[in-house]
């Protein structure tokens, strides 16, 4: 796995603003023995996660060395769901593909 990650902060008096993003190339891959209730002949499926990222947002106080500071934000994966198997006795391999985003906040100090 391997990536990059940009951002930037802002400070006016007390008040501090700032955004991040991170992307990767993930490469994750596992398997697992699926759907075996479909004519009593359990498969094999695969996921694959090719990259995923966030991008974030924060608003915070700055005093004297110390910074308090609120983050909030979205995650997303892209991901490649493989179930080849066999349907009617002619086999087949349908690959889907999924992006998903989920999104968190949380305060961080």
């Amino acid at each position: 796995m391997g990536g990059g990650q940009i951002g930037f902060d802002w400070q006016s008096g007390w008040a501090v603003f700032g955004i991040q993003a991170d992307a990767d190339a993930a490469g994750i891959r596992g398997s697992v023995s699926c759907f075996p209730q479909v004519a009593n002949t359990p498969q094999s499926c695969s996921i694959k996660i090719d990259t995923l990222g966030t991008v974030t947002a924060r608003f915070g106080a700055a005093f004297d060395k110390t910074h308090y500071y609120i983050l909030g934000g979205f995650a997303w994966e892209h991901e490649r769901l493989n179930n080849p198997g066999m349907f009617a006795g002619v086999p087949f391999n349908p690959e889907f593909f999924r992006n998903e985003s989920r999104g968190d906040s949380g305060r961080r100090t």
